[in-house]
């Protein structure tokens, strides 16, 4: 999917905006999804996508959305939830979905406080840990890896790309320029 030129966002580094990029390639990768009759909640993603990021809805997307939507307007089918797919699997505990998804965020905003605080440390396991020890969310460092990871899948910043960006360096890629400036 080529993305118009008016989507792309200069930083200070000069580069053109990852996330709406990131973004673009995702909904163009649900493309096959979308189609059949479990793809009505691919759908509403890849349309919440394009609006979070400002992206221009493609032709294949509202036309598939417009198939739906007329489905329950024009009474072929009883609900929404026929169109589209039910929105949970039956007997989901929302609350535990909901405090799942709270967990979540906190642990992408820690990662993104340390981060934006100490640009010197890596994204990986020491960051990690410390944001497993705060209090509140009490978690392994395995457990919050996973968590800071499902939120880039969920389309939450990634931080490392939002450094690079903000032409912040870490400590492991000011070695690694040392050592090409070395040669």
């Amino acid at each position: 999917m080529d993305l118009p030129a008016s989507v792309g966002i200069t930083t200070k580094a000069g580069t053109v905006d990852d996330l709406q990029r990131h973004a673009a390639q995702e909904v163009e990768s649900m493309r096959d999804r979308c189609g059949g009759t479990d793809g009505g909640s691919t759908v509403l993603h890849c349309l919440c996508l394009c609006a979070l990021h400002g992206l221009p809805i493609p032709p294949w997307l509202r036309d598939e959305f417009v198939t739906r939507h007329h489905l329950v307007a024009d009474a072929h089918v009883k609900s929404w939830d026929q169109a589209f797919g039910r929105p949970w699997p039956k007997r989901t505990r929302l609350a535990t979905v909901r405090r799942h998804a709270t967990l979540m965020r906190r642990v992408h905003d820690e990662v993104w406080k340390l981060a934006a605080q100490r640009p010197d440390l890596a994204i990986k396991r020491i960051l990690f840990e410390e944001v497993g020890s705060i209090r509140g969310i009490d978690l392994g460092c395995a457990a919050v890896e996973r968590l800071y990871y499902e939120s880039l899948r969920a389309g939450f910043v990634n931080v490392a790309q939002w450094r690079r960006a903000m032409g912040m360096k870490t400590p492991a890629a000011r070695a690694s320029r040392m050592k090409v400036d070395d040669r």
